[in-house]
């Protein structure tokens, strides 16, 4: 039920409208704005599309690209981008999942840039070698499931020029980029971008008071992030993920398979997961997880120590927010709450959580202690430094405002990723993650 709740939203969400442009559009539009920064941004909340080819003669090649601007919240799981040609000698028809495209920065034709707008990514599905005049016209499908999306059909002439439209890929890849890093390091000694409530995307009756990120869980892993905080609550049909007493309508199995997906096509990576019992009253809770880690045993690293990244590729390591157990990262004896605190029962770990702000002058007070343990984390030894840049102020009735302090903290957390040097600023945890966050994060376990 839960899983077909969140696909009719996704449907939902994804058959309001897809508009297909030609490129001689894209083109105009580009030509518009000459030698100016555009942000590229959905049309009425919905997936865009651009296509674009390079023209040629007869015996020549050429490329294909369809450039792809998603809304933050679609759900990208199970959507599949299809491309079928017709003409005699046309090429096969090509199917991908979408949230396997690769994600980019920009678009750069001539002088001018483009990025995806604020609450958006792009995507892109790249054709390469393919025969000039092979082909009359060819038609791009979006599908969930047995259900079309949305169809529309493009005749390649008017596809034009598409030789000075050029993909500018991330810094650094965000889907493999902890493969780029050798094994002797500490999972202390990096800088990691992680998310708060990962769970916690639904649109609800409740969101507007318990929402914290726009990606789904497999949105988050292909855009880089590599910690993921988990509150869950054991009912009836199992564990199932909460923010407070907002039920988030997925299943820690979802969960464990989305992770698990991801680290068999990227064994080169690490997930670190914190899983926080949030109804602390139900005593089977440590059981029913250690019965969840039982049925993939090799997924998970769940000693109490901290490992190099050589030792848990591939793997989830535990971070335990739970008593009545004694696997994983022992998180529970000494948490503190609402404040900054160091910890050592098995690891050592230094944790600023500072979240209920009260007023919204005290914004800069957050600010300051992300920035004060982000400096330690780049001077600790072998200390695994959790940064929740997270939060919220006091709204209307005292009710929680999320948003207030991500608007604010997380341009900020951008540019002074930005301008850090080359070092290991420890575990960063976010509230509305971004790709672009996630990249400025990750661009620092690398020389500049």
């Amino acid at each position: 039920m839960k899983h077909s709740l969140r696909t009719h939203r996704a449907l939902h969400a994804l058959r309001i409208v897809l508009i297909l442009a030609a490129l001689c559009i894209l083109f105009s539009m580009l030509s518009a704005s000459a030698g100016s920064t555009k942000p590229l941004a959905p049309q009425d909340d919905a997936p865009t599309a651009w296509l674009s080819a390079r023209a040629g003669s007869a015996i020549g090649l050429h490329d294909l690209r369809v450039v792809l601007v998603i809304p933050t919240g679609t759900d990208a799981s199970g959507v599949t981008v299809t491309l079928s040609f017709d003409g005699e000698n046309a090429p096969d028809t090509i199917t991908r999942t979408l949230s396997d495209l690769t994600l980019y920065r920009t678009l750069r034709a001539g002088e001018n840039l483009y990025t995806a707008a604020e609450g958006a990514t792009m995507r892109v599905l790249t054709l390469t070698d393919l025969t000039d005049a092979a082909y009359t016209s060819l038609t791009l499908t979006l599908a969930k499931g047995d259900s079309t999306v949305y169809t529309a059909t493009q005749t390649a002439e008017v596809l034009g020029d598409g030789a000075g439209l050029l993909l500018t890929p991330w810094n650094h890849s965000l889907t493999d980029w902890m493969s780029e890093i050798p094994d002797n390091r500490s999972l202390a000694d990096l800088t990691i971008p992680g998310t708060h409530d990962s769970g916690a995307d639904l649109n609800g009756a409740l969101s507007q008071w318990t929402k914290c990120q726009s990606l789904s869980i497999g949105d988050q892993l292909s855009a880089g992030v590599r910690f993921l905080d988990i509150r869950l609550k054991l009912q009836e049909d199992g564990l199932n993920v909460y923010h407070g007493i907002a039920d988030q309508e997925l299943s820690f199995d979802e969960v464990r398979a989305d992770c698990k997906a991801f680290l068999e096509a990227h064994p080169g990576e690490v997930i670190l997961m914190s899983i926080k019992q949030e109804d602390e009253n139900n005593a089977s809770f440590p059981s029913a997880i250690a019965a969840a880690i039982a049925k993939d045993p090799d997924l998970w690293y769940t000693a109490n120590k901290l490992p190099t990244l050589g030792d848990v590729r591939g793997k989830i390591v535990l971070l335990r927010r739970y008593a009545g157990a004694s696997i994983g990262f022992n998180c529970w004896d000494d948490w503190a709450d609402n404040t900054a605190f160091t910890m050592n029962r098995g690891v050592s770990m230094k944790v600023q959580d500072y979240y209920s702000l009260g007023e919204s002058s005290n914004l800069t007070a957050k600010w300051n202690k992300i920035t004060t343990l982000a400096t330690t984390a780049a001077k600790s030894d072998n200390t695994l430094c959790l940064n929740f840049t997270s939060g919220y102020t006091s709204g209307l009735f005292g009710l929680p405002n999320i948003t207030a302090v991500s608007g604010d903290i997380n341009p900020k957390l951008l540019s002074f990723a930005e301008s850090l040097p080359q070092g290991g600023y420890g575990v960063f945890v976010i509230d509305f993650v971004t790709p672009e966050i996630a990249s400025a994060l990750i661009a620092t376990n690398f020389p500049g």
